[in-house]
């Protein structure tokens, strides 16, 4: 496959007839509007207003290539598009529409909707303004990715999903003051499209209940995101029904998810590759406690715990949490539970930054030392990204440098290294030297600490 992206445009346009795929600007539109007839996929970003002229050109491309499967047209500035969809709705092959920054007003969408009757993928980032009615569409047979702008009334996204039985893939943002009964948006998967496998569900005021009932009625479900909502008992029986074919699960910011929750998904959903959750409990990870030996000496923790089978994770986010004024032992023992994940390239043990003060930090979290443990996940050779907001570790330079050389794929470090600013400058140096991106908390990275009385003349 023969694709353009801006270099060698004379060499490119000498073999027009043999470009598949093609990703322009709004100013080169006009150089391949007339050449190209075999396209494939068509990709356009513009940043700035378009004139009439420039859609002529784009709608003479389009049509050009009538047998086109994928558009993907993105726009900086909100404008009408009528001239360019005729065009589209000639291309009898396409099977992707992904459109943004456009108005969509009912004649517009009129178009896309006679184009979504033979459309996999539907994808509209859009000012929109549904028709009065949408009886002239009575089934999209073959969708099976739908994704409409969030502000959409859901009354009549509700619409579009009832016309679309072979739905695989929804992603639906639900405004908390819509006024659309959840009752009606809860019965809908069930009722319409209980084939769906992939579901993102951002609607902050539907119930526990109402989320159960959407995963009740999905059939077998191989990803759900629902960050934000009221996820709680009720949804995680529900959700249970489809452990065995999870891989994808993100319940960010769900205040009824509790770490027993977690922990129960990581020793039954084999498939998991990628979790995003809450908090996770040393507790939970390390099994029950004996609790006058715990009193008396704060180690005493009786591992009865079970084996996480979700042993091929590709991404973690977890906020390790319940080991604050605990002994090292305690870290270290859930290191070494982290360290049978081998798979990993992405992991994230502590708070996301909205659940605490950016100044103050928490003083619970996972101590991330050699001495405390750290050296458990050599392990982990896949990991790319390492990221513990929250806490503020007390790394030295020797932790910077085991990290470096023990994780070869390693390039990402984002978290709170040292509550002393003259160690922070010292370990991104060392961080600097083997390109290792971090980000930055303070000023404290951009400069070499100054000695005291330098700083009080600053």
């Amino acid at each position: 496959m023969h694709c353009y992206k801006g270099a060698d445009k004379e060499g490119f346009i000498a073999n027009a007839d043999f470009i598949c795929h093609l990703e322009l600007t709004e100013d080169e539109v006009h150089l391949f509007s007339r050449i190209c007839t075999k396209i494939g996929s068509l990709c356009i970003k513009t940043l700035s207003s378009w004139s009439p002229p420039n859609l002529n050109q784009l709608s003479t491309l389009v049509r050009r290539n009538s047998s086109i499967r994928s558009i993907n047209i993105g726009h900086g500035c909100a404008m009408s598009c009528k001239e360019l969809l005729p065009a589209v709705s000639s291309c009898s092959d396409l099977r992707n529409l992904d459109i943004s920054g456009f108005i969509l007003d009912s004649v517009c969408m009129g178009f896309i909707f006679d184009i979504a009757i033979h459309l996999d993928t539907l994808r509209i980032h859009c000012l929109v303004t549904f028709p009065e009615s949408l009886d002239k569409w009575p089934c999209f047979p073959s969708m099976k990715e739908v994704y409409l702008d969030e502000a959409i009334p859901a009354q009549s996204y509700l619409e579009v999903i009832r016309r679309c039985p072979e739905l695989r893939v929804l992603r639906w943002h639900i405004k908390q003051d819509d006024p659309c009964p959840v009752s009606h948006i809860s019965s809908v998967f069930k009722l319409y499209c209980p084939s769906v496998k992939q579901l993102t569900l951002e609607a902050a005021h539907l119930m526990d209940e109402n989320i159960a009932e959407i995963l009740n009625g999905c059939h077998r479900l191989v990803s759900v995101h629902l960050p934000g909502s009221k996820f709680g008992e009720l949804a995680f029986l529900s959700l249970s029904r489809h452990f065995t074919t999870l891989r994808g699960l993100n319940l960010e910011r769900c205040a009824g998810l509790t770490s027993t929750m977690v922990q129960q998904i990581m020793t039954s959903c084999r498939r998991l590759t990628d979790l995003t959750a809450t908090t996770l409990d040393a507790i939970d990870i390390l099994g029950d406690t004996n609790e006058e030996e715990s009193i008396r000496t704060g180690t005493g923790i009786r591992d009865q715990s079970q084996e996480w089978v979700c042993v091929d994770l590709d991404s973690l986010g977890v906020f390790i949490c319940g080991l604050e004024g605990k002994p090292i032992e305690w870290h270290q023992k859930v290191m070494q539970r982290l360290a049978k994940l081998t798979k990993l390239t992405s992991l994230s043990v502590g708070p996301k930054l909205y659940s605490y003060s950016s100044s103050t930090g928490t003083r619970d979290g996972l101590d991330l030392r050699v001495k405390t443990g750290l050296d458990a996940l050599s392990s982990l050779k896949r990991l790319e990204c390492l990221f513990f907001d929250g806490l503020w570790q007390q790394m030295e330079e020797q932790d910077m440098r085991w990290m470096i050389e023990a994780w070869p794929e390693f390039f990402f470090l984002h978290g709170r290294m040292h509550s002393d600013p003259r160690q922070r400058w010292k370990m991104n140096q060392v961080l600097k030297e083997r390109n290792i991106c971090t980000s930055i908390f303070d000023d404290d990275f951009l400069s070499e600490p100054m000695d005291e009385p330098e700083r009080r003349r600053g």
